[in-house]
C-alpha cells in the first residue's frame, strides 16, 4: 500500500505542476490524463502490470529531471546505473532522418522504385486483410491519399532503408 500511496501522490502532483514554462514535449499531456489514471487506480486496473515495468526508484523521485544533449557517459553514470528517470531532449536533432524523411520527394527519389511487402486491411483477423507487393512510391501515394481509410496499408516488417543509397 505504501507504493500505491506514492503513485497516487505523484499523480496528484501532475495537475499542480502542469506544463511548466520551458517544458514542452507533452508534459501537459499527463495532466490531461490524470482522471483516467485515478479511475484505473480505483479499479486496480493493470496496476500490477504497470508496477512491474516501472524502474525501481521511479516512484520515489520527487521530480524528473530534463536534460538536453547529454553524453552517453553522463546518461549511464547519472541515470541508468542509478535507475533514475530522466527526460532527454535534443539528442537526435542532428540526425539527417529528422528532416529528410519528412520530404516525400526525397523518399521517392531514394526508394520509390523498390518493391515492398505491405499489409492491407484494418486487422489481420479481418476477412479483407491481405498481403500485397507494391512499390514504395505507390505506398507513399496511398498514405497521402485523402481516402486512405478504406484501404489501410501498413509497411510490413521490411528493411527498406538498409537497401537504399542515401544522398
Amino acid at each position: 500500500d505504501l507504493l500505491r500511496a506514492e503513485l497516487e501522490a505523484a499523480i496528484a502532483q501532475v495537475p499542480a505542476n502542469g506544463n511548466r514554462e520551458g517544458e514542452g514535449d507533452g508534459a501537459g499531456d499527463a495532466g490531461r490524463n490524470v482522471e483516467r489514471w485515478r479511475e484505473g487506480l480505483s479499479r486496480n486496473r493493470d496496476l500490477g502490470d504497470a508496477l512491474k515495468v516501472l524502474p525501481v526508484k521511479s516512484l520515489s523521485c520527487k521530480r524528473i529531471e530534463r536534460r538536453t544533449c547529454i553524453s552517453l557517459e553522463t546518461f549511464i553514470h547519472d541515470y541508468f546505473l542509478r535507475e533514475s528517470p530522466v527526460i532527454l531532449s535534443g539528442c537526435i536533432d542532428h540526425w539527417p532522418a529528422r528532416t529528410k524523411w519528412k520530404d516525400i520527394k526525397y523518399l521517392e527519389r531514394i526508394a520509390g522504385d523498390r518493391t515492398i511487402p505491405v499489409e492491407v486491411g484494418k486487422s489481420y483477423v479481418c476477412n479483407e486483410w491481405r498481403h500485397d507487393l507494391i512499390t514504395f512510391s505507390h505506398f507513399l501515394k496511398r498514405m497521402s491519399s485523402p481516402d486512405c481509410s478504406g484501404n489501410l496499408t501498413y509497411l510490413a516488417q521490411h528493411p527498406l532503408f538498409d537497401q537504399v543509397t542515401y544522398s
